[in-house]
């Protein structure tokens, strides 16, 4: 019976709560509304454990009067060793029929975007990760933040 009255308040409190892990780093960059090709993001992380498992997420807060459904984002990981790596991303804000996904209220909706899962760093030590807008056009509107966040699986 204790058994089930612990799994009980367990399940209480996940709900209540949302049952979100915690990032083990997140750093939030606001942006302002207007995101320019100028405007790159940089986003260091200092990594010590090798042998645990993470998903990198990028939260982005954006207008209810976007006008594109995704947004194309290159992304620079700058290794402790100097290395870099670049690749662009296309992230869907909404789910094709014209509604934004995310959490959404009147004016702006926040979005939590999956860029890499369940993998490990190489390399202990300094990373930087830089994000920037690499849309048609070099202002993007209604842009109003981001933020990286790592998560450690163990």
């Amino acid at each position: 019976m204790r058994i089930l009255t612990v799994a009980i308040c367990f399940i209480a409190i996940c709900f209540a709560t949302g049952c979100k892990p915690k990032p083990l780093i997140a750093k939030k960059i606001e942006i302002g509304g207007t995101w320019s090709y100028a405007n790159e993001l940089s986003f260091p992380l200092e990594i010590d454990r090798l042998d645990d498992t993470y998903d990198l997420m990028l939260s982005l807060t954006y207008g209810t009067d976007f006008s594109y459904q995704n947004i194309y984002v290159k992304i620079i990981t700058e290794y402790p060793n100097g290395k870099k790596d670049e690749d662009i991303l296309s992230l869907n804000l909404t789910n094709g029929q014209g509604l934004f996904l995310g959490d959404c209220g009147s004016t702006k909706c926040k979005i939590d975007l999956l860029l890499q899962e369940r993998f490990k760093f190489s390399e202990a030590g300094k990373y930087s990760i830089t994000i920037i807008q690499n849309g048609r056009e070099e202002q993007l509107d209604n842009i109003y933040a981001a933020e990286l966040k790592l998560y450690n699986l163990q």
